[in-house]
């Protein structure tokens, strides 16, 4: 019945992976614990968590649907419902309740060759339902929980040490992937007294970011960092008036020379200040726009569409996974037209049905700009 409709899915179900071993160190749990992926971890041993020889389980065919959430505020916890799921894959289920087992949701359509990835996760608990012959398995999963409630940092820096090794430190306590890491400039500097922490690392690194204009947030497994203006940081040579004025009117050899040093300078700039990769999406309603954007009213949190000022929009799409948080939105409509970046994404589908879209929430950026 799906045909209909051209969806396609894969929905991946994977063994747990340690994330404490027998040599715990976070005293405040004398358990074992996991997480789906960690960068201690090889990618071969998080791969054969997904093979059939080590009992995972892969869906393709059954009729499910999903709403799963991304953002910097967003909820950790999301849904996907299966319908009449298999006794074995229920009791796969049982089997790794509690610790968490991996679970990897792909989503597109039959023309697509490499399914983008819609949710990499951790399956926290899940439920089953039956109405008449109609089982029904709803899966709760979060992205990173694991890792958000053990790891434990126990810190302590001297006088001197930079706020970014510090950022850097804690991130590492996590074992998660990096994602986006782009440290706000403030944060290159030495502090001015000593510094300790004992406790969660991701409480630690919330703190960081609260006391220093950068925001904290997992998506996929991997963690983020991203600074409250994240554009990106421009490079401008030292004694520019100076460079400017040999450029203009030195002689060759003076200019040959400037230009050289100039080059040194920019890498070692972009050593601390690495440029943030930006993908680019176009959304009109000649493509893949669902209906039109919009805004919400301050009052009621009604939407309606509005003119004139560039504001915050909501707009719904088909569905595309590789959409991202800090993504830039090329939208051309009747009211909202400009650059835009995505701050929070909601991914939702029903195979055998007609719901399989992206809805974005949007905000005005003027660090880019269109040229026809």
């Amino acid at each position: 019945m799906a045909d209909q409709f051209n969806h396609k899915y894969e929905l991946e179900f994977g063994q747990p992976i340690s994330f404490y071993g027998a040599n715990s160190t976070n005293p405040s749990t004398s358990r074992n614990t996991f997480v789906p992926i960690s960068t201690t971890t090889s990618p071969d041993v998080v791969a054969k968590r997904l093979t059939p020889e080590s009992s995972a389980v892969k869906l393709t065919q059954h009729n499910m649907s999903f709403r799963i959430t991304k953002g910097k505020d967003a909820s950790t916890n999301n849904e996907i419902v299966i319908y009449n799921i298999s006794d074995d894959v229920r009791k796969f289920l049982e089997a790794n309740n509690g610790n968490k087992p991996i679970i990897l949701l792909k989503a597109g359509y039959e023309t697509d060759q490499n399914l983008p990835l819609i949710f990499s996760g951790e399956v926290i608990y899940c439920t089953d339902t039956f109405n008449g012959v109609t089982r029904t398995t709803t899966l709760t999963v979060a992205s990173g929980t694991t890792a958000i409630q053990e790891a434990y940092s126990v810190k302590s820096y001297r006088k001197g040490t930079t706020g970014d090794q510090i950022v850097r430190d804690v991130i590492k306590d996590l074992k998660l992937p990096e994602g986006t890491i782009y440290i706000p400039e403030s944060m290159f500097v030495a502090i001015q007294k000593p510094v300790s922490y004992t406790g969660p690392s991701m409480e630690f690194l919330r703190k960081l970011g609260k006391d220093n204009g950068f925001k904290v947030y997992v998506e996929d497994g991997t963690i983020n960092v991203v600074s409250e203006n994240h554009t990106d940081v421009e490079f401008v040579p030292s004694n520019n008036a100076l460079v400017q004025a040999i450029l203009k009117d030195g002689s060759a050899e003076a200019k040959a020379k400037t230009l050289e040093l100039i080059e040194k300078e920019r890498i070692e700039f972009r050593k601390k200040w690495p440029r943030k990769p930006v993908s680019v999406f176009k959304i009109s309603s000649a493509n893949n726009m669902i209906g039109s954007p919009s805004v919400k009213t301050a009052d009621a949190g009604q939407t309606e569409k509005l003119s004139g000022n560039r504001q915050n929009v909501s707009v719904t799409t088909t569905l595309n996974g590789a959409y991202s948080i800090g993504a830039r939105v090329v939208l051309e409509s009747k009211y909202h037209n400009g650059v835009y970046e995505i701050e929070s994404i909601t991914h939702s589908g029903t195979f055998e049905g007609n719901d399989w879209q992206s809805a974005l929430e949007l905000k005005p950026v003027s660090d880019y700009e269109v040229k026809s």
